[in-house]
Order: C-alpha cells, then sequence, then structure tokens
C-alpha cells in the first residue's frame, strides 16, 4: 500500500506578502483621479488583490464610452506605474475592471498548497488543482 510522503520533506518557500487594505484603496483612488483628470467619469466599485495582480471594478457614468477607457490604459498605466489591462467582466455594461500588475508578487510552494485546508477537504481532483487559484 502507498503511502503518502510527510510535508516536512518540503522546504517552506511560501513568502506571502499581506497588501495593506490602506495601500490597495489609495491605488484605486489614484485610477479614479487619473480618469477622472481625463475627462473620463468614473467612481470605484471594488477591488480584488490576488497574488499577481489587483483588480479594481469602476462604474462608468452614463456619458462615458469603455472604449474612451480602453484608449487611456497608457496614461493610467504612468499614473500607478505598474502595467494595466482593462477589460469588461459583461456583468454590466457599465462596470469595468482595470488589473494592475503587483510589484510585489506572492510566490507559494507547493508545501503551501499541500497543507490549506482547500486542497485538504476537496473531493474532486479539478479543484484540488485549483484550490490557490
Amino acid at each position: 500500500m502507498y503511502k503518502k510522503p510527510l510535508l516536512t520533506l518540503l522546504s517552506d518557500n511560501s513568502t506571502s506578502k499581506r497588501v495593506d487594505k490602506r495601500t490597495v484603496d489609495a491605488l484605486g483612488e489614484r485610477i479614479c483621479l487619473c480618469l477622472q483628470s481625463l475627462k473620463a467619469s468614473v467612481a470605484l466599485v471594488g477591488s480584488t488583490v490576488s497574488p499577481v495582480n489587483i483588480v479594481f471594478d469602476f462604474k462608468l457614468s452614463k456619458e462615458t464610452q469603455l472604449k474612451t477607457i480602453e484608449n487611456l490604459t497608457d496614461d493610467i498605466s504612468l499614473a500607478v506605474g505598474s502595467p494595466v489591462k482593462i477589460f469588461n467582466r459583461g456583468l454590466e455594461s457599465l462596470v469595468f475592471s482595470v488589473s494592475v500588475s503587483r510589484r510585489d508578487r506572492d510566490y507559494f510552494g507547493i508545501r503551501e498548497m499541500l497543507s490549506s485546508e482547500e486542497y485538504k477537504t476537496s473531493k474532486s481532483p479539478l479543484l484540488k488543482l485549483s484550490c490557490l487559484a
């Protein structure tokens, strides 16, 4: 009978860096001010932090078109000092997202994944593969 190896055999290479909520809020406000200074009327709705990027959700005013915002990608990148991507999640025609690459990315190892609660409690092999996604 096969026995799984112990997790202690794997080194702990995780370098989890927590992002301060004030930092995320300030970055979202900076994007909002940048867009407003370029005559695009938007309001910050929310944000999501992941190991690789931070996604900000904005709501457009009725007079501003998404194409106008997409043309301002370079201006937003300069304002935040990091590459950005603008996309519409399809939630509403007036809601769009700005994905900002994190400069201080999180790196995690296999030990962290195998010892996570999501991995231990998952019954699906597919979910086990994507437990940290």
